[in-house]
């Protein structure tokens, strides 16, 4: 009753401003007013209507926007299934619905054990949606307080190592390849001082002839041909 009082209160103010439509001739006509709220009421009825049929039908979604707070979830579900019954409609499905959503969460064994009671239910068990919103947050209760919510799978753990693995040579490839560019860049280099001169002084390996002298003035110093050494 203190819903429908609200209700009616937020219909007076959003016609605050139409007094026209019920006060032709600035005289307040009774019946004017009631046509009026009315087709404000139905309005609302069916927007609201729609919007919460909507949120049961996408809990899946939802799932994910409360970080698959399983008690958060319910109190969603159950705030949208009394807004319908106090618009007096019917709420269709919702045990499936809520499977889809539950199914949605990020805890592996969770969803396996949610997973487990919808083939029951499929298979013919009887059971209804309150006991199925007790069923998932007595689960999600212990896997918190264990600690285990959340805990990643094997498979899971595997695709860390990997990807661990796949980083590390990544990073070896890398440093390779630095390597290699290094090397690269410095034979491509001019050559060093002592290279230089090296093949400047390449003629003291070269024998003389036997009718060539057996010394030889370079730049003011003579250099003799040493048969012990070949230079």
């Amino acid at each position: 009753m203190h819903d429908g009082i609200n209700h009616l209160s937020i219909l007076f103010y959003k016609i605050s401003n139409e007094d026209g439509k019920y006060k032709p001739k600035r005289v307040k006509v009774s019946s004017l007013l009631f046509k009026l709220l009315m087709a404000k009421a139905i309005v609302d009825t069916r927007a609201t209507t729609y919007q919460l049929r909507h949120n049961l039908s996408n809990l899946d979604n939802y799932m994910s926007t409360v970080n698959s707070n399983i008690e958060i979830f319910n109190v969603y579900v159950k705030n949208s299934v009394e807004g319908l019954k106090a618009r007096g409609e019917k709420v269709d499905d919702l045990v499936m619905q809520l499977f889809h959503g539950y199914k949605s969460a990020a805890d592996s064994k969770f969803v396996e054990y949610m997973d487990t009671k919808e083939e029951k239910y499929l298979d013919g068990d009887e059971m209804q949606s309150e006991t199925i919103m007790q069923l998932a947050l007595n689960k999600y209760t212990i896997r918190k307080d264990k600690g285990e919510w959340g805990a990643p799978t094997d498979e899971q753990n595997q695709l860390t190592t990997l990807s661990s693995e796949v980083t590390k040579l990544q990073e070896n490839n890398k440093k390779l390849i630095s390597t290699l560019s290094k090397a690269k860049k410095q034979r491509g280099k001019a050559p060093s001082k002592r290279s230089a001169n090296d093949q400047k002084l390449a003629w003291k390996k070269i024998p003389p002839s036997d009718q060539d002298p057996k010394e030889k003035k370079v730049e003011e110093r003579t250099y003799n041909w040493c048969t012990n050494h070949q230079a």
